[in-house]
């Protein structure tokens, strides 16, 4: 989905950042998610601990759950550009400006600066085990013979995980039925008990449940297997041009300066590099990206366009 670290990552040593960063002695590093041990508070703290450890500051990370990470991101909006504050995004990043249009309290590409790409976060297609189809095209055919029967559970609408089933059911010309709940953790029971047939989730969020046999990983969503489950296909291997990831990135207030930008960049880049944060993304199933600025917000750029198209066509809104 997004470029891996460009060669010059390597070129600066780790502990070189930090250089009119930050007036202050604090770094506000803003995380749109509890800090309940999730797979994105795990790794921002764990980035934030390298991050000040680079930078002689305090780095803290600063849980704000909620509204898909607008608020979060009005708060960055808001801000100095100094390197002071920062916040972890998904990829509703690129998908809230075409749910919310001008609802959205900021402009994403003026108001926000693009640091990077941190992580790759794997989507699944995860079943309960008693559903009889095994493989993808079985879904497929199950869905359109038996039209609207098939439902999939999603964290609510609008979300990576709707959109994921939204793009299957446009380019398999099925029907998929939509089973929005209000957080990830309601729609894993009602799939566990067997009231819903699907979930598009992160894949580390659900390798338990799979290692005990509770749900099936079908498929992955992203345009290449992974390493810790070769044996499971992408869902692009049999539905043509499927393709839906999301990540962990990083953004600052809009206009910061490009140098700053790139430095920030840069050593959330090399943090990523480090033994300690690659036996941790090992562990949850992430894949380290570690972009520049200008990779992120190219892809921004087309995430808003092709997610808008997908969002108007399936006639997708939030009241």
């Amino acid at each position: 989905m997004a470029a891996a670290v460009g060669a010059a990552a390597g070129l600066v040593p780790f502990a070189a950042s930090a250089q009119a960063l930050c007036p202050g002695s604090t770094v506000r590093f803003i995380v749109p998610f509890p800090g309940s041990g999730s797979s994105a508070d795990g790794i921002a703290r764990a980035v934030a601990a390298k991050l000040g450890e680079a930078w002689g500051k305090n780095v803290i990370v600063d849980n704000r759950p909620g509204a898909g990470g607008v608020a979060a991101n009005q708060l960055v909006a808001a801000a100095s550009p100094d390197g002071c504050t920062i916040a972890l995004v998904t990829a509703a990043i690129g998908i809230n400006p075409a749910l919310m249009k001008k609802k959205l309290p900021y402009d994403t590409l003026k108001d926000l600066t693009m640091l990077g790409v941190m992580v790759d976060v794997p989507l699944g297609l995860f079943a309960h085990a008693s559903l009889p189809a095994k493989t993808v095209p079985e879904l497929i055919a199950l869905a359109k013979a038996q039209p609207g029967s098939m439902t999939y559970a999603t964290p609510g609408v609008g979300t990576g995980s709707h959109l994921a089933g939204e793009l299957l059911a446009h380019k398999t010309g099925t029907q998929l039925l939509h089973v929005p709940y209000k957080n990830a953790a309601s729609a894993e029971l009602d799939l566990l008990a067997g009231r819903v047939s699907l979930m598009f989730a992160a894949v580390s969020s659900e390798v338990e449940q799979v290692k005990a046999g509770r749900l099936r990983l079908v498929a992955v969503t992203g345009d290449k297997r992974l390493a810790g489950f070769p044996d499971v296909p992408a869902i692009g291997e049999s539905v043509p041009g499927y393709s839906m990831g999301s990540y962990f990135g990083v953004i600052g207030p809009g206009g910061m300066d490009k140098a700053l930008a790139g430095r920030i960049s840069l050593d959330i880049a090399q943090a990523l590099q480090t033994p300690e944060l690659q036996r941790q993304l090992a562990a949850r199933q992430l894949v380290a990206v570690g972009s520049s600025p200008e990779a992120f917000e190219r892809l921004v750029r087309k995430e808003m366009q092709e997610m808008g198209k997908l969002v108007e066509s399936a006639g997708i809104r939030i009241d």
